[in-house]
């Protein structure tokens, strides 16, 4: 019975608290929490309910639509040199070109031509994104990466050709910053929406 009611209230803090975090006191004047815990005997074993209850928010300012939902940020687990893989096709994706193209080594950007070829490649890209980067080997200056690629590219009459790669990178570091000397994509498959 005692670990019951320890259960229940700790679940009200954790609201509580998640609550407090979605409402910054930049953002509301006055916030009101309820919190009540009751353990109910209706059988052999207790049932316990935990109610937590935001009963007023006012707030100064919001600049958030009433459609969009508060989402905890996701925790990256990725190490450095698979963010920069990653951020290399994030880049693509939201047409930074240089961005992308300063992600590679010297060598790379040779291997791959000038920064207008290499932007000029991806006029009809719609996104590129990589998946299930996983690390094949690594030391303190190399880094060899695996992972899945979709990109999907304009096609004909407003449709859009989906394709699938799986692919490997070598990644090293220069001056502190994991750059992309080496890809490797082979293509798996491939659709029209």
């Amino acid at each position: 019975m005692e670990k019951q009611k320890i259960a229940a209230m700790a679940l009200g803090f954790i609201l509580i608290a998640m609550a407090s975090f979605f409402l910054t006191k930049e953002q509301s004047d006055s916030i009101k929490f309820f919190s009540t815990t009751s353990i109910e005997k209706d059988s052999p074993s207790s049932r316990i309910t935990s109610n937590v209850t935001i009963e007023e928010v006012s707030s100064q300012k919001i600049d958030r639509s009433s459609t969009e939902q508060l989402q905890l940020p996701e925790e990256s687990t990725d190490n450095p040199a698979q963010l920069a893989l990653k951020n290399y096709y994030k880049y693509i994706t939201e047409k930074k070109f240089r961005e992308a193209y300063d992600t590679l080594t010297w060598d790379m950007q040779n291997h791959m031509g000038t920064y207008e070829d290499f932007s000029n490649d991806y006029d009809e890209t719609i996104s590129s994104v990589a998946q299930n980067v996983m690390i094949l080997s690594s030391n303190d200056t190399e880094t060899i990466l695996q992972y899945d690629l979709i990109a999907r590219d304009k096609f004909k009459r407003d449709r859009v050709k989906v394709q699938n790669f799986s692919g490997v990178a070598t990644l090293k570091l220069e001056n502190d910053i994991w750059k992309i000397d080496s890809m490797k994509v082979k293509k798996t498959g491939e659709h029209v929406d």
